[in-house]
């Protein structure tokens, strides 16, 4: 009698012990695994915005989560900064403009280009609608408003007035006057500035706040590459898998986005709300990357426009004949981009964005 007791004692507070670890494991939240890789991520501007949809699409999706990716994104003072941050070893990679990159290449630093995000020109020069000039040879003796000294419309501008036989340091005048912010709208209006050159969305900002203008941007600049995907060699060959899985959620985000507009609008609109606020600003910024980043109509995303690239190489070179033009083929590397798309396409336009 006693020995069975004692067994019912023993039965009692095992199943008591059994409970109590069962209620503790669940009063501790779940704890979700670490990320395999970590990138730190360089865009030119901060935040983001709709020029880099894709990025904040893929974020937003979890295509990089799914793969064990976690990105960190920040922003730089323009696209000279991103260039020198990363050569400086203090970023995984970035989306500089390509005149900064090439810029920078040009004068013999390392940079590879290894998936071609955008085509067409990020920067314009533009006049005021009524302004007396007419191209940009007009512009010899005036003075040209820039957002600032670092800016990625920097490089571009110089080529322009080179390409027109001015020398940009000599015969016009440089002033940064910012990024459509009331003083922009002031320097221009006034007439302080002939022209102001920047990109899409600070020169919509201008026009929306009553100042028209009038764009006199060399026409070639429409077939050029915009911007890649940059790294440093060091950085590519230490961040090959991760760089890979990042590449390729943009590659499914872009195609999520331009399949599903509307989706991709709203998504937007929930998640970059301070941008949202002003729509007749943001829905054309949106619209206008849509554009840019057009994918192709067969054959890999991201894959460069070789042939661009090299008329774009010759143009910066004919017009500055100190440019040492990289080869094409050093600097980009696409041996990336089969991993990169390979996906499941149909999959990807399967998915259906809820607000969180």
């Amino acid at each position: 009698m006693e020995k069975r007791r004692w067994s019912i004692v023993f039965r009692c507070l095992c199943a008591s012990a059994t409970l109590f670890l069962f209620l503790a494991a669940s009063a501790v939240p779940s704890l979700a695994a670490a990320p395999k890789y970590k990138l730190l991520w360089l865009f030119p501007i901060s935040p983001p915005g709709g020029t880099f949809y894709a990025f904040t699409a893929a974020k937003e999706l979890g295509f990089w989560s799914q793969e064990g990716l976690e990105v960190d994104f920040k922003g730089t003072g323009g696209s000279g900064a991103a260039v020198q941050l990363m050569i400086a070893g203090h970023a995984s990679a970035g989306i500089p403009s390509m005149p900064a990159t090439l810029n920078a290449v040009g004068r013999g630093q390392k940079l590879h280009g290894f998936y071609q995000y955008s085509t067409g020109t990020l920067f314009f020069l533009k006049v005021m609608k009524n302004s007396p000039v007419q191209s940009v040879k007009d512009l010899k003796g005036k003075n040209i408003g820039i957002t600032e000294p670092g800016g990625g419309e920097v490089p571009m501008v110089k080529a322009a007035l080179q390409g027109a036989g001015l020398d940009p340091d000599k015969d016009v005048r440089l002033i940064p006057i910012g990024e459509g912010s009331p003083a922009t709208f002031d320097a221009i209006k006034s007439g302080r500035v002939a022209a102001y050159s920047s990109n899409f969305q600070d020169s919509l900002a201008v026009e929306l706040a009553g100042v028209p203008l009038r764009d006199i941007t060399p026409a070639e600049y429409g077939a050029f590459p915009a911007q890649m995907m940059v790294a440093t060699p060091d950085a590519l060959k230490k961040n090959r898998e991760a760089l890979i899985i990042l590449a390729r959620g943009v590659a499914k985000a872009s195609l999520w986005c331009q399949s599903k507009p509307d989706q991709c609008e709203a998504m937007h609109r929930n998640i970059s709300q301070e941008e949202w606020a002003t729509p007749q600003v943001a829905k054309p910024l949106l619209t206008r990357a849509h554009q840019i980043t057009k994918l192709p109509a067969a054959g890999r995303i991201g894959e460069p426009n070789k042939e661009n690239l090299t008329k774009y190489l010759t143009f910066l070179k004919s017009i500055n004949p100190k440019f040492q033009a990289p080869k094409v083929e050093e600097f980009l590397v696409t041996d990336m981009l089969d991993e990169i798309n390979k996906f499941d396409r149909e999959a990807v336009l399967k998915i259906n964005y809820t607000k969180k």
